[in-house]
């Protein structure tokens, strides 16, 4: 994303925002975050309360089981697949493809 040529801002941090009560985005996206179980539940938790703020919510993933295999996959709408270079191949252990989800809440539809 360039920013600067859409003339819009974008704020950036690495604080922990998941466990912050009441935040209020318009827009979040997510990358690679589905390690494991408990974290893709606290993930899954928070884009619920996310989605009562209508924020839309964006994800990158590899195709972690965690995330595949998790109920969340349910509220997940494949926007893009993608193919890895090679050497994101070997570095992922088996993954072949990278998408891009958008989270929805079936009260949405």
């Amino acid at each position: 994303m360039n920013a600067s040529l859409s003339g819009v801002s974008v704020d950036i941090t690495t604080d922990d925002l998941i466990s912050q009560p009441d935040t209020r985005w318009d827009i979040v996206l997510l990358g690679d975050m589905f390690y494991d179980r408990l974290f893709t539940d606290k993930v899954a938790d928070w884009l619920s309360k996310l989605n009562r703020h209508k924020t839309a919510v964006f994800i990158g993933d590899p195709g972690r089981v965690f995330l595949l295999d998790h109920p969340i996959k349910n509220r997940l709408i494949q926007l893009a697949k993608y193919e890895l270079t090679e050497q994101c191949k070997q570095e992922k252990n088996g993954l072949i493809f990278s998408h891009v989800w958008q989270y929805y809440c079936s009260s949405d539809f």
